[in-house]
């Protein structure tokens, strides 16, 4: 059970890393998973009220979590990003059972943990081979990522019920994520296009481009007198525009 949930976690975060809007995928993964949520709780026992101090700072932490993935997958590669939160998130809580006791792990199991982390870390590579802000941003997933779990483990404890828990985080987590990134984008679905260049996704204004052109597998993007060639086809780049601002009017402009 424990390795399809991490199979479908890592199967997420790769449809997350590959999809042409990140922040769009999230706000549908969210707003789905939210009433999904709501529905649980309509037909669970009430949460006890002690259960809202840790619900609600894992909620909080959720959200930085969510934000720091989106930076995390925008400047780095999903093999790196994911492998080094995934590795370095384990190796943090131990490290806080450690310091404030609040789990009995014998020195054997300590230490089984900490191969176990840094093998998978180890497989992401050399560090000096990272994108400076995508390790940034991968560490602090892994902080958030520690702290929402230790945070839900002490919550789930209080509350005396994963399920009612687990209810009540889905819905105000995937609810803040919602309202947040809905406020911070608000305005800007039709303003921009996000398009990959060097392997990297880069915003590009639309009122900037005056027309974009097919080059073999590349697209040109002419912003005045200059171009940027990304890596995506006219097809496609022409579902992601306006059709009141954009008429294709060759078959390869």
């Amino acid at each position: 059970m424990n390795t399809f949930i991490h199979d479908l976690f890592a199967s997420w975060n790769a449809f997350l890393k590959k999809s042409h809007s990140r922040e769009r995928s999230l706000v549908i993964n969210r707003a789905v998973a939210g009433p999904i949520g709501l529905i649980f709780i309509f037909f669970l026992p009430p949460l006890n009220w002690q259960v809202w101090v840790f619900l609600l700072v894992a909620s909080a932490i959720h959200l930085v979590h969510s934000f720091s993935l989106l930076g995390a997958y925008k400047h780095g590669e999903f093999y790196q990003v994911y492998l080094i939160d995934r590795g370095l998130s384990p190796l943090l809580i131990l490290l806080s059972t450690w310091l404030f006791g609040t789990d009995s792990l014998t020195l054997n199991e300590g230490l089984n943990i900490c191969v176990i982390s840094f093998g998978i870390m180890l497989l992401a590579g050399k560090i000096g081979s990272y994108n400076y802000k995508a390790l940034l941003f991968a560490l602090l997933t892994a902080v958030c990522i520690s702290g929402y779990t230790i945070a839900s483990g002490f919550g789930v404890r209080t509350a005396e019920s994963f399920i009612v828990y687990a209810a009540w985080l889905v819905f105000i987590s995937g609810s803040l994520f919602v309202a947040t990134a809905l406020y911070k984008y608000r305005g800007t679905a039709k303003l921009t296009i996000v398009l990959k260049v060097d392997r990297e996704l880069q915003k590009f204004k639309l009122s900037e481009i005056s027309y974009f052109e097919s080059y073999s597998n590349y697209v040109k993007v002419w912003q005045q007198k200059q171009q940027i060639l990304v890596t995506s086809t006219l097809k496609n780049i022409a579902s992601l525009l306006p059709d009141e601002e954009f008429t294709q009017v060759h078959k390869s402009m």
